[in-house]
Parts: structure tokens; sequence; C-alpha cells
């Protein structure tokens, strides 16, 4: 027993000590306070927000190691891209010389790919064919030769489609059938010819002429042997070009990953400084959409510096607000402005010591610390205001009120600091990141509130206590005490079966959020980038595979083609067909061909009769009757409705033709491109047939240097045949379908799930440990497992509402919101402490609640003002992480202050009993 009184003389000597310290050294301890705070800023000088899902992982994570691998061996993945809209294919080249010229001053740019060097494809372009249409093609020419031959003579544009109609139909007439892997070329062959005569028609009647629009129709229209483009890439366009013609796509590869965020933040002014530039000059009138990892991660960095300065300052004036509700009075505004914004530096120096940057997780500790901080203060500062209204004075009473609250703001700092705490048991570094500063946070701000607040007081102290009290409050609170009391039995036996209802309801729709779009901004990254996959079919979410050599790339690639979720696959194969010596003998035979082919002469001039002109479309009317009849024939009915609307188009290129009259139509601009477009096509044919095959090494420098490593390795671009993020399933078995071809694969939809997953299993283990902790530390305190168990009851219902409501109203559990569950663990059992050891003093519940009903009321509600501002971010999994610990805390103080009283009523007399015999 004496040991036991030793004991608790040595404790009360510490109390003592450390409620009298700040009115013995206030100047000393305010100075000190200062020359920390002066040091914390200095060290922001180099702090940093990190925000890729990299950044999440630890170092030794197989999927960070690849992504290093290949940052280093082929110069990273993090792609820029510059998609250049407009309707106008001429102007938007213009436009895209320009931001590729401007792209390639930039020392950040490594290289880029914008103007294709499409002589190299051209000259080799019979070889980009498939076998079979090879053989097609030379099966027609060899058949054709001398129709073929005279052709390419004729440049008069009505004895043109005249010719072309007549062999176009009896090549028709003369198939039995289409074959079933030929069927979609065939429906595409017959829109690109209604393209092309909507194009005639538009020049003829409406004088509109995209010259390089025309020919590219002209030649999908004039082409018999299929379209010679591998997974976007066109061997005849000098850029990647949508099958609309609407969009030219440039990409960059910067010199340095999105991992550096000093290098986005430059590449994105620089990049946003171009658009501007280039958008008064030859891109004026058309829309450059700009996305990419570098820009999207900067764009986020933004939204969330903004996020930070907007919540901490909304945090802080909820809080103010709700202080001077019930404390009046400008210095005491005063002090706790000054109480609030050193605890925040002095964190943010804590942050700067261990680890220099923050992730989005941690992002916004500073407003949740604003919120949670002030609680210390409150008790300090309501208790010192107690002492004033009844009558005491001195600088006694504040050392006093330190030291009355040092037990029981012991035990709910070091249970709500262990509760963040438990979080760092996670395996994603940013929760990692959030338990230890917030930790430490929590633990500042107890210190503050023993030490340098009782300070500041001591200063103000005269002025402090002239600052009126407001009453309402506590006469709410009264109201509230009595209406516990007498109704105990009535609430607890309305509040259970309420409490049943939420589970049964919101648990069954709590779930994990696999859609990584819900969880991120809007970005104009990402929409540039929707826009992007709309038009070429390409996103940032593609899988990327390695191979060490060509046969095990072949292998590689045939197998995603055998996938089911991944659609185009890009790889050096695409610029290098594997069977160039399989079509060698059809080339030589073209060559054979064509080589006694000539072209005429480029007509300057191109007045004709109306009526002549329409005679050469009304031939082409067999064209499309023969299109249809080979299309019932070989049951496709797209191809018959296309061949029906090709009829309707030429009836009404006809019509329009008849309203021009009877007399001379000048069409000299539409004959002298169409002749151009005819003879290029001659020529390129002609060279192609002279090729003799290349190797690897004679591919352009650009791709090779794209898509082969420094260590001679392969690189594969997967990409999924539709967006992976609306549906779980689908990602899912587009991973695995991944990993079955390479156990390496690595992309952004296996980074994300494997983030998700870790979150999964630190949901449960953060929880319960913080659940744990706060249970034992309660249990030791009280030393009793009744008023323990009472204790426990605001942060379980509290924890079962947050779930519940949170799933009701549409928000699932992910990597950035998951630790919220072990915050409220550990913060939530504040209130109801506070209450108990209220009862072990005045051994009235009646007078527990309507004595510490002030200090609660401002405690809790600045608590939840620090929170429900992160839910006013404009990043969704931020707003996500605050609404959830908003309705988990708004839910523990309600059940602090009615519930929980009302169970003390019914459990009075065994909870006073058993801390007596303590």
């Amino acid at each position: 027993m004496a040991g036991s009184n030793g004991q608790d003389g040595f404790f009360e000597k510490i109390k003592r000590a450390i409620s009298e310290l700040p009115l013995r050294y206030p100047l000393p301890i305010i100075l000190s306070v200062a020359i920390l705070c002066v040091l914390s800023i200095w060290s922001l000088r180099n702090f940093q927000i990190k925000l890729s899902l990299f950044d999440e992982l630890p170092p030794d994570h197989p999927q960070l190691k690849r992504f290093k691998y290949v940052s280093e061996n082929y110069g990273g993945t993090d792609i820029l891209f510059v998609g250049i809209e407009g309707d106008n294919l001429s102007r938007m080249k213009e436009c895209a010389l320009r931001v590729q010229e401007e792209l390639k001053k930039m020392p950040e740019i490594k290289s880029v790919r914008g103007k294709i060097d499409v002589e190299f494809f051209k000259n080799h372009a019979l070889y980009y064919l498939d076998k079979k249409d090879l053989q097609d093609l030379y099966d027609l020419m060899r058949r054709r030769k001398e129709e073929l031959k005279k052709l390419f003579m004729t440049y008069s544009f009505p004895d043109f489609i005249s010719k072309w109609a007549d062999l176009i139909s009896q090549e028709i007439l003369e198939r039995e059938t289409i074959e079933e892997d030929k069927k979609d070329e065939f429906v595409e062959s017959i829109s690109a010819i209604r393209l092309w005569v909507e194009q005639i028609r538009q020049a003829m009647i409406d004088g509109k002429l995209d010259p390089e629009k025309y020919k590219d129709t002209f030649r999908k229209a004039f082409l018999m042997y299929g379209e010679q483009k591998r997974e976007g890439y066109s061997v005849y366009e000098d850029f990647l070009i949508s099958e609309d013609k609407s969009t030219i796509l440039i990409t960059a590869l910067p010199s340095k990953p999105a991992d550096d965020y000093n290098f986005n933040k430059i590449i994105y002014d620089k990049v946003m400084d171009m658009k501007e530039k280039v958008q008064k000059a030859e891109c004026a009138g058309l829309n450059l959409h700009i996305g990419g990892n570098h820009i999207g991660l900067e764009e986020q960095r933004r939204i969330v510096i903004q996020d930070m300065a907007r919540t901490g300052n909304l945090s802080y004036i909820l809080t103010m607000a709700v202080f001077l509700t019930v404390f009046r009075g400008f210095f005491g505004a005063l002090s706790f402005t000054i109480f609030l914004a050193v605890g925040v530096v002095l964190t943010f120096g804590f942050l700067m010591l261990t680890y220099g940057y923050v992730t989005v997780i941690s992002a916004l500790f500073g407003s949740i610390l604003i919120g949670m901080g002030i609680d210390w203060g409150v008790y300090v500062f309501s208790r010192w205001k107690e002492k004033i209204q009844e009558g005491q004075r001195g600088d006694k009473t504040i050392s006093q009120s330190v030291y009355e609250l040092i037990p029981p703001m012991f035990e709910a700092g070091i249970t709500t600091s262990l509760g963040f705490l438990c979080v760092y048991v996670s395996q994603i570094k940013g929760a990692k990141i959030l338990a230890v500063v917030a930790f430490a946070g929590i633990l500042i701000y107890l210190i503050l509130s023993w030490i340098f607040l009782p300070a500041l007081m001591k200063i103000f102290s005269k002025q402090l206590a002239k600052g009126r009290v407001s009453g309402v409050v506590d006469l709410f609170f009264e109201k509230v005490a009595d209406f516990v009391v007498s109704k105990s039995k009535y609430i607890v036996a309305i509040s259970v079966p309420v409490i049943v209802l939420v589970i049964f309801f919101g648990f069954e729709k709590f779930g994990f959020e696999y859609n990584l779009r819900k969880i991120l901004p809007h970005l104009e990254a990402i929409k540039a980038e929707d826009f992007i996959v709309s038009k070429f079919g390409r996103s940032k979410d593609y899988t990327v595979i390695l191979a060490k050599d060509i046969e095990e790339l072949k292998e590689k690639v045939m197998k995603l083609k055998q996938t089911e979720t991944f659609g185009s696959v890009e790889s050096i194969l695409v610029f290098f067909p594997d069977d160039i010596k399989d079509k060698l003998q059809y080339v030589e035979e073209i060559n054979k061909v064509v080589s006694d082919f000539r072209g005429g002469v480029i007509p300057s001039g191109g007045v004709f009769p109306a009526l002549y002109i329409k005679s050469s479309f009304e031939r082409m009317m067999s064209v499309a009757s023969a299109m249809a009849e080979l299309a019932v024939l070989s049951g496709i009915f797209e191809a018959e409705d296309e061949a029906k609307k090709l009829k309707q188009d030429i009836v009404k290129l006809l019509d329009s033709i008849d309203k021009l009259g009877d007399g001379n139509v000048d069409i000299s601009a539409l004959q002298r491109v169409n002749a151009e477009s005819l003879d290029e096509f001659l020529q390129d044919l002609k060279t192609a047939a002279k090729s003799r095959g290349f190797e690897l090494h004679d591919l352009p420098e650009d791709i090779r240097r794209e898509f082969i490593g420094k260590d001679n390795s392969f690189i594969i671009f997967a990409y999924p045949k539709r967006p992976i993020w609306e549906d779980e399933i689908y990602m899912r078995k587009n991973l695995s379908e991944a990993l079955s071809v390479d156990p390496s694969a690595f992309g952004v939809s296996a980074l994300f799930l494997s983030v998700t997953e870790r979150a999964k299993r630190d949901l449960l283990l953060s929880l319960s440990l913080a659940f744990s902790l706060t249970f034992i530390f309660l249990f030791l305190a009280f030393r009793r497992i009744l008023p323990t168990i009472l204790a426990m009851i605001p942060v379980t219902i509290g924890l079962i509402f947050a779930a519940s409501f949170s799933a009701l109203i549409g928000i699932k559990a992910h990597y950035i919101n998951i630790g919220a569950f072990a915050i409220i663990a550990g913060t939530a059992e504040d209130y109801g402490v506070q209450i108990i050891y209220r009862l072990f003093s005045e051994k009235n519940v009646r007078k527990a609640v309507a004595g510490t009903g002030r200090a609660i009321f401002i405690a809790g509600l600045s608590t939840i003002a620090g929170f429900c501002t992160v839910a006013l971010a404009r990043f969704p999994g931020l707003s996500h992480f605050g609404i959830l610990i908003t309705i988990g805390l708004s839910t523990s103080i309600f059940v602090s202050v009615f519930l929980l009283p009302a169970f003390l009523e019914i459990f009075k007399e065994k909870i006073l009993k058993s801390y007596e015999e303590k």
C-alpha cells in the first residue's frame, strides 16, 4: 500500500510541476516555441507533395521495381500526348508540325512522335499487307492488268469515275461470296466509298475541298486489297490520325519519369505555355487536348495544394466560430489562433524532419489537426473559465485547471494518438506518413495545451478574464442532462433497435471502391485521356510487358491478341512484320505487272457539261447494286444496309448535279486533286513493288528507340478493349490475362489492385489494433471492466454508423480513406472518457453531463469542423476520408451526450462503487 502511495505521490509531483511551469517561465516558454516555429517554417522550403500510386508502395514492391527497371532501360513509360482536333486536316497538320517543333525545343523532352518517316513505310508498304490480301492484290493485277493500266492514265474526272465503276462492279459480280474473315473489311470498303461520294458532293456543290482528307478517302475507296493499317498506324499517313480524320495525335517521352514532381511542374508550365502560344498562330481555332501522367499528376498536385489552403483556412474559421459561440472576446480568439497555428507549424516541422513530403492520403493533416488540436486547449480554457465563474481569482486558477485535467487529457491524448499510430501497420506509404505525423501532432498539441497555452493565458489573463461566456450552451446541456437522467431507460430501449437497423441496412452495402476515377479529381488531363481513348482506343491504363528477344516477343504478342480483354497491342512488330520473306515472291510478281504502268499529265482545267458528269455517277450505281447483291449472298446484313445507303448517297449527288442545270460545271480543283491522288497512288505502288524487304535495324531510329531497350529487350504496350474502371470483374480478368502471358507484367490496373488489396488487409489490422489498444489503455486507466466497456460505446457506434451511412450515400472504402476507421476508433472515446471522469468527480450523472457539456460541445464541434472541411476537398478520395470521419465523430459525440449518460445512469451505483474500491 505504501508503494502505491509512493507511486501516486510521484505522479502528483509530475502533474504539479507541469501545471506550474508555464506560470513560472511564461516568456522563456513562448520564446522557445517561437524559435522552434521559425526552424519549422525554414525547413518547409523543400516540402513536396507526391501523388502517384507508386508513391504509396514500399521500395521492394515488385511493381515498383519493374517500373524503375523500365524507366532506366527505356527512358520511362510515362507518355505525354497532345490531341489536335479540328475539321480541316491540312490545317491540323500545320498545327501538328508546330507542336512537334515546340516540344522538340524543350530539353525536358527526350523524343517526340509526331510526323512519321512515312517514306520508309511507303517504300515497303506491300509487306504491311496481310499475306492473303497481298495474294488477292497480285491476282487482281494479273487478271485486270490492261484495264488498270488504262485507268491509271485516265485523269479526266468523269472518265475516271466511269472506268473505275465498271472495273469495280465487274470484280464484285465475279465473286460468289465474301470469306468470313473479310466481312468487316467489306463493310468498311462500302463505308469508304460512301465517304468518298460525300466529299465529291461537297467539292462540287458546296465548294468544300480538303486535299489531305480527299487523298486519304480516295486511297481507302480506290484500294482493292484492304487498308494498310496496323494498330492504328497507316503506312501512308505521315501522322497518327483518327479514323474520322478529326484528330491528330502527337506523343512525347519526357527525359524523366513522372515520379519527379519538380520536373512535372516544369513540364506542365512549358507545355501549357506552348499551348497558349501555338493557339495564337498555326493552331488558332483548333482544340488541343493535352494529357499524360506528368500533366495529370501536376494538376492533382495543384488541386491538393488548393485543398490544403482552402480546408486549412476553412477549418480555422469554423473552429474559431465554434469557440466564439461560447467564449466571447478578442484575446480568447487571438490566444487560440496562436495556439492552433503553432501546433500546425511544429507538426509540419516534424514532418520535414521525418519524411519531407506528403502523399495524397496525408496531404490534409493540417486541417485535421486544427480541428482536433483545439480540443485540448478548450478543455483547459473551459475549466479555467468555470473557476472564474465560480469566483476564483489569480494565476493559480490556470495551474489548477491544468493540474486537474492532466489525467483525462493524457489518457484521451494517448488513445487518440494511438488510434492514428495504428494506421502505421498499413503497407501503404501515405497511410504510414499520416499515422506518424498525426500521432506526433496530437502529442504536440497536448503538450502545448499544458505548457504553451497556459503561458499565453498567464500573459493575457486580465483580458481573458473579462471575456464573457455564453450561457446558452450551459443551459442547453443542463436540459439535456435532465432529459437523459429522467428518460435513461427509454433512450436505451429506442437506441438499440435503431443501431441494429443501421447495421442491417448499411453493412450489406459496405464495400471497396475499384473505380479509380471515382477517387481522383476531375482533371483536364483525364478529360483529354478520355477524348484520346474515344478517338484512338489508347489510354494510359495500358499494361507493359517485356520480351528478351524477337521470338519471345512474337509469342507474347500472339498470346495477348488471343485474350478476351486486350485490344490493341503495340510493339516493334507493328512496324516489323514477321513474314517478310514469305511475301517477297508476291511483291516481285506485282513489280513485274506495274513496271510498265504510266500515269498521265495532271490537267489544269476541268470544265464539263453537267449531264456528262451525271452520267459517270449513274454508272457508279452499278457498284452499289453489285455490293448489295454480294452482301445478300454472303449473309452480311450490315453490308447490305451500307450498300443501300450508298445508293441513296449517289442519288443525293445526282439530284444536286441536276440543280446545277444543263450548262457546264467547273470541277477543276476536284479533278486536279483526284488526279494527284491517282498519280500518288500509282507511284507509291510502283515504289513499294521494288522493295526486297528490310531488317529490324533498318527501321527509323525513333521507333527502335521507343520499342527496344538499352539491353536489347523489347517492350509491349497492351491496351484493354474497353475502360477497366467501371467493372471490377473485367479489371481482374484483364490483369489475370496479362499475368498469364508474363508474371512480371505491370500497369495502372495491377498497381491499383495491389494497393487496394493491401488497403483491405490494412483495414482489419489497423482497426483491430486501434480498438484493442484503446480498450486496453482505458481498462488500465479505469481498472474496472464496466466503465471501460461503457467508454467504448461511443467508439463502437461511431464506427458502425460511419461504415453504414457512408455505404448508404454511395461512398466505398479505398486506399485513401481506409485509415479513417482507425482514427475514429482512437478519437471518439475522448468524449465518453471526459464524462466518466466527471462522474467520478461529481458522483452525479446530471452534473457530469451538465459540467462537461460546454467542453464537449466546443471540442466535438471543432473536431468535426476540421474533418468536415476535408469533406469539402475537390479531391474525391480526400473528401470521402473527411465524410467518413465526420459521420463517425458526429455519431460518437451524440452518443456521448445522450446514450452513454443513459447507460451511466442505469449502472451508476456499480460504476461509483468500483471506482471507490479502486
